[in-house]
């Protein structure tokens, strides 16, 4: 591509200096490549020629395949792209600095209604206590209970599942009563209340060491 060192470039200053994930920094780096192999296909060959009308050129194209969602997030990409082009020096103008993120309308998520919540909680609950290890291994047993303290911390705290998969044996605190979690570069500790810790509790005393196989292994779940 005609400006793979411009992007190169961009990804770096995102690495050493926005803190981005590096699924993020994928995603911006893939949204600008995206923009300027547009820009290539109308004759751009400079990106001081590039104008806001063309980068509009672009959104009217690429959105005609891209949820709002997705070309909310390209549009964040390809201004900050733009903008960092402009402040060092590598452009003299700033083309993107008027182009207008799409509005997404104001929808929450579908959640589970507090009896659904307490309905699956219990359902866990009876199909950890009620296994026998005649109708299954001790291991099965093992994963059952473990689901069950994943299922109670989730509830217990409103994490993330990627968060919840990235804990470690360590950032549970359970004599405070408390989670430590990181996430994004940020530490938040969160309480916990008395069901989550008895479920946690048990499951680290007594159904963890049937699932680790390994002495140094420091994950949480296993």
């Amino acid at each position: 591509m005609l400006f793979d060192k411009s992007v190169e470039a961009f990804d770096t200053y995102l690495k050493a200096n926005r803190g981005l994930s590096e699924n993020t920094r994928k995603a911006y780096r893939g949204d600008v490549e995206e923009c300027l192999l547009a820009l290539e296909r109308l004759r751009c060959r400079d990106l001081n020629e590039v104008t806001i009308e063309d980068l509009r050129m672009w959104m009217a194209e690429s959105s005609k395949n891209h949820a709002k969602s997705s070309m909310a997030r390209k549009t964040v990409a390809v201004r900050g792209f733009f903008a960092w082009t402009h402040e060092h020096g590598v452009t003299t103008t700033d083309p993107a600095c008027a182009l207008m993120t799409p509005k997404i309308p104001d929808t929450l998520p579908d959640v589970l209604s507090e009896s659904q919540a307490e309905q699956l909680m219990e359902r866990v609950d009876e199909d950890g206590e009620t296994s026998q290890p005649k109708e299954r291994t001790m291991k099965q047993q093992a994963i059952e209970l473990r689901d069950a303290a994943m299922l109670e911390l989730l509830y217990a705290t409103g994490i993330r599942v990627s968060e919840l998969i990235a804990l470690d044996v360590d950032d549970l605190n359970l004599p405070a009563g408390v989670l430590h979690c990181e996430s994004k570069g940020r530490e938040r500790i969160i309480p916990l209340y008395h069901t989550a810790i008895r479920a946690l509790s048990d499951y680290i005393t007594q159904v963890r060491p049937q699932l680790v196989e390994s002495p140094e292994e420091t994950a949480l779940f296993v």
